[in-house]
């Protein structure tokens, strides 16, 4: 039954539930898991580059009940995660990859925390918990070519405007623009993991974007303010 298969997802004989979640959330503060292949957590795909660790925060995570919150505190705090990510002349020659964590890593972070870190940065996030779905800044002429019935995107007003990316209004057949060029999954059909690519676009979108053009406004006021 169902519940069978609920139970032996998180028995203690089934370690893999435990692994891929571990393995999934390294790879958010790394840019890589333990194993990068994070679609293939098994026998066919690539084996850990440090087995003892991947099991040792995946017991921990298992025994302190699926605690999310300590788990990500435990990275975070972790001498691993805290390295500066410039090597050294040694460490880029001996492990060009980073495969031995001996610095941390520079990788592109996702879609929404591109915004969202601007928007910290320059003081405008609105750290508000929970609510509706809000309708943020999008180019002129945005949802023009939708049919049955047509449609007008309206941005909205005040703090809706600076909400976490977490809460912007999503339709799948036209997903926010901005997000879809920094590589965010259009959400037809699920994604272990996002692509990442650098393109001119997404430079025009950090020069021209309204949302980012009052971001560089806000963080210039701040920068002489203080």
């Amino acid at each position: 039954t169902r519940m069978d298969l609920a139970k032996w997802v998180v028995s203690k004989d089934n370690p893999l539930t435990a692994r891929a979640f571990v393995n999934r959330t390294w790879k958010l503060f790394f840019g890589y898991g333990l194993s990068r292949r994070l679609d293939d957590l098994g026998g066919q795909g690539e084996p850990p580059t440090h087995p003892k660790l991947l099991n040792h925060l995946a017991s921990g995570f298992r025994d302190n009940r699926w605690d999310v919150k300590a788990l990500i505190k435990k990275i975070v705090t972790s001498r691993a995660y805290r390295q500066s990510s410039v090597p050294t002349p040694k460490l880029a020659k001996d492990d060009p990859g980073n495969r031995l964590y001996a610095r941390q890593s520079r990788f592109r972070v996702d879609a929404e925390f591109v915004r969202d870190s601007a928007l910290s940065i320059s003081g405008l996030l609105v750290h508000k918990i929970g609510g509706t779905s809000v309708k943020p800044y999008q180019p002129a002429g945005y949802w023009q070519h939708l049919n049955f019935p047509a449609r007008k995107w309206q941005a909205g007003k005040g703090d809706e405007l600076y909400r976490r990316s977490l809460y912007t209004f999503w339709k799948r057949s036209a997903p926010p623009p901005q997000m879809s060029t920094f590589d965010a999954p259009e959400r037809e059909f699920c994604v272990v993991q996002r692509g990442s690519t650098n393109t001119p676009l997404q430079a025009l979108v950090l020069m021209n974007d309204e949302a980012w053009l009052e971001v560089a406004r806000s963080l210039a006021q701040r920068v002489l303010s203080d």
